[in-house]
């Protein structure tokens, strides 16, 4: 196919403290935050879900949800 015709999208679930640097590994790499938002309230530790959105180049919108997916798990976010 064309090059830059692939599309990607989805959702990421992730703890609260994740969400930013989630956030910014998409963005860095033209991936779009479509939505972010819970499912239940009172939930510990707090569940987040990002749904996103991506037009270009297969390789290049895998690259950019790796990224993203590679900043789970870090740091104080899985200390609870």
């Amino acid at each position: 196919g064309e090059q830059g015709a692939a599309h990607i999208a989805g959702d990421i679930a992730m703890l609260e403290p994740e969400v930013n640097a989630v956030i910014k590994a998409l963005r860095r790499n033209n991936l779009e935050v479509v939505a972010l938002h819970n499912h239940m309230l009172g939930d510990e530790p707090r569940i987040i879900f990002l749904h996103y959105y991506g037009r270009g180049a297969a390789n290049t919108l895998s690259q950019g949800f790796r990224a993203a997916l590679d900043e789970l798990g870090k740091g104080q976010a899985m200390r609870h």
